[in-house]
């Protein structure tokens, strides 16, 4: 069964393997978390500006706040992730007037000790401010309102029952964003 978002994360993962200035930006963000470049928090989750692709798409990198966290948490806290932002695509596709997702997911492990979480940077590198809906954020653009699923806190537990409310069962039965030959992995 074809799956274009995670198709889509994919690509975009490809893009950004091949750029060392990102990657060397992400390996940066996993050593010192500098405050210069974080976007947002939550009371379980940072989010940082990492930069923007050769192709144009903004890039941020989502991590747990707490350090030392085992790796195999952090892999199956973003795989969670993942599957929601998938399954929030696919209403989207039913539902064109839905808010959207964030555009991609990749999973992302550095020196096999920690992971984090490569997502679309809404804020492009702070161009635009964001208004918290609790479940997501609006972000005027040109006038109009862009509605985006996405949190800093990883309300899973929100959104699943939000994703619920339109018929929608999040499935995660073959993690695939952090499998190893679908993820970043940096040494």
């Amino acid at each position: 069964m074809a799956n274009p978002y995670f198709e889509y994360s994919q690509e975009v993962r490809k893009e950004i393997e091949s750029d060392s200035e990102l990657v060397g930006a992400i390996k940066d963000i996993f050593d010192n978390r500098p405050e210069i470049s974080l976007l947002g928090e939550g009371g379980t989750n940072q989010v940082f500006h990492v930069g923007r692709t050769k192709g144009g798409l903004y890039v941020a990198l989502r991590l747990v706040k707490e350090r030392g966290l085992e790796i195999t948490d952090a892999v199956r806290l973003g795989e969670q992730y993942c599957a929601i932002a998938q399954s929030f695509a696919e209403l989207r596709c039913k539902r064109p007037k839905h808010p959207r997702p964030l555009d991609f997911c990749i999973g992302a492990v550095y020196q096999d000790k920690t992971a984090g979480l490569l997502i679309e940077d809404i804020t492009e590198n702070r161009r635009y401010t964001l208004l918290d809906r609790g479940w997501g954020f609006d972000r005027v653009v040109e006038g109009k309102t862009d509605t985006i699923l996405a949190d800093f806190d990883g309300t899973l537990i929100d959104m699943r029952d939000y994703l619920r409310m339109f018929g929608v069962e999040i499935q995660n039965k073959n993690p695939a964003y952090f499998s190893r030959e679908n993820r970043i992995n940096l040494p």
